[in-house]
């Protein structure tokens, strides 16, 4: 007989504003580094024992850091959803930032930068992104440079955890088999002791519009391929336009 499935619950926290173009000026990376340890443990459970927590139910447990926003999420079977939470407000409050994972993490880190350098497609990305954006915060690159990332320090990692993981600038959104009322309760059970905090609106420079034709060209004589990106700045995304455009250049 077929037995049916478990119904699954999903979680995601969008902390808006917890992005890389927060990244403080000399410190690109810092956003993403900050991201990409919220899961390496917390005040009390090891890097180790959160995998093997999310692992021992099937569940997944992720964070990742864009341009304009952390994201975290959990995704557990109905009858785990209580260690779901559990985790997920662990992570995203109470992340330790222990100094031999931030040792790990830089290493990790500096040894793809080596890799990614002989990288065509990201050095044009890259390129690219500096040339449109200039200076700005989204010309900066948002995985670092090798001197930036080797001089993260774990105050860093702290105070902007502290000033941008803001409850006042957090989306939480549950899908799957739960109620409303049960989804109130549980943010109120595991985040309702999240200290609101007055947020400060990112310092973000509009770069100006290049005019003309610019070609740039980075030789890499033994690249395979060549990489070839096009283009200039577009709309803000707050423009009454952008959801026209974006399914214009959708079709």
């Amino acid at each position: 007989a077929n037995v049916p499935a478990d119904p699954a619950v999903s979680v995601v926290l969008l902390i808006r504003g917890a992005g890389s173009v927060r990244d403080p000026q000399g410190k690109p990376g810092l956003a993403a580094f900050t991201g990409d340890l919220l899961r390496q443990g917390t005040e009390k459970r090891t890097a180790q024992e959160i995998a093997a927590a999310i692992d021992f139910v099937g569940g997944s447990l992720t964070a990742g850091t864009g341009a304009d926003s952390t994201t975290l999420g959990v995704t557990v079977v109905k009858k785990d959803f209580e260690l779901g939470m559990d985790l997920l407000s662990d992570i995203a409050l109470h992340a330790k930032f222990a100094p031999d994972e931030i040792a790990r993490r830089q290493q990790r880190t500096l040894s793809g930068f080596r890799s990614r350098y002989e990288d065509a497609d990201y050095l044009a990305s890259a390129v690219f992104r500096r040339t449109v954006f200039g200076t700005s915060a989204y010309g900066m690159p948002p995985d670092g440079t090798p001197a930036s990332v080797s001089a993260i320090a774990r105050e860093d990692l702290v105070a902007f955890r502290d000033q941008y993981y803001l409850p006042n600038e957090t989306i939480m959104a549950f899908a799957g088999d739960i109620t409303p009322e049960e989804a109130f309760a549980a943010a109120e059970k595991y985040f309702g002791g999240w200290e609101k905090k007055t947020a400060t609106p990112p310092a973000i420079r509009v770069p100006e519009q290049v005019s003309g034709l610019h070609i740039l060209v980075i030789d890499m004589p033994d690249a395979v391929q060549t990489q070839i990106r096009v283009g200039r700045l577009g709309i803000p995304r707050n423009h009454p336009d952008f959801l026209p455009l974006a399914v214009t250049n959708y079709i």
